[in-house]
C-alpha cells in the first residue's frame, strides 16, 4: 500500500473537491513544490468530505467557475449550487424558528 499516494489523494478529495477519476490521472511531473511532504490521517470518508467541499465551493464561486474548476457539467454544478442555497435557506429558516 502507498500511504503517500493515499494522503495525496485523500487532499485532493477532501480540499479541493477533485473527483477521484481525475486523480488517478495525475502523475509525479504535476507536482512543482516537493519540499514538504503532505501529511493527512487515513481513514477518512471520502464521499461525504467530498459532498461538504462541493457545496462550499458551490455557495461560494459561480457555476461556471465551478464546472470549469472541477471539470464537471453545467448541469451538475448547477445542482451542486441549488443544494448549497437550500442548505443555507434551511439554516435560515432553522434559525428563525427559535427566535
Amino acid at each position: 500500500m502507498d500511504l503517500a499516494a493515499d494522503r495525496v489523494a485523500g487532499i485532493l478529495v477532501l480540499h479541493f473537491a477533485q473527483p477521484p477519476s481525475r486523480i488517478v490521472r495525475l502523475t509525479v511531473d504535476h507536482i512543482t513544490n516537493r519540499a514538504a511532504p503532505p501529511q493527512l490521517r487515513l481513514g477518512i470518508d471520502p464521499r461525504a468530505d467530498r459532498n461538504t467541499a462541493l457545496l462550499q465551493l458551490a455557495a461560494e464561486l459561480p457555476i461556471p467557475v465551478v464546472a470549469d474548476l472541477l471539470g464537471l457539467h453545467i448541469g451538475t454544478a448547477a445542482k451542486w449550487a441549488d443544494y448549497a442555497n437550500a442548505a443555507h435557506t434551511g439554516y435560515a429558516a432553522a434559525r428563525a424558528s427559535r427566535h
